[in-house]
């Protein structure tokens, strides 16, 4: 080999070994974005579960306090019915002491 072949053959060698180290930076690069974008998912990941834990807490914490107001309405409708039943009956109570005082027991009986 001549001289002229050795100088040609380590530019050519010197090309490729360039060439290498830029695919080698690129893909270091392309590595890193990836776990860049990753790890920024993950933690979006992380914080949306917080989230929708605390989402899931609030809500069970509300059906709770509505399961309690509904059955707390509940018995206050129940008390309420039963509140109008005793009621129309001291009324019927009243009405039969006027129609006696009143001489009209017929209408009663």
């Amino acid at each position: 080999m001549t001289r002229e072949h050795l100088l040609e053959a380590m530019r050519c060698m010197t090309e490729e070994r360039s060439k290498r180290e830029e695919q080698i930076q690129s893909m270091a690069r392309r590595l890193e974005e990836e776990t860049s974008l990753r790890c920024s998912l993950q933690r979006e990941q992380v914080q949306w579960q917080m989230q929708r834990n605390s989402i899931s807490g609030a809500l069970v914490g509300l059906v709770e306090e509505l399961t309690g107001t509904i059955a707390e309405l509940a018995t206050q409708i129940e008390e309420g019915e039963s509140f109008r039943s005793r009621y129309a009956r001291v009324l019927e109570g009243i009405e039969s002491v006027r129609l006696l005082a009143r001489g009209e027991t017929q209408e009663l009986f």
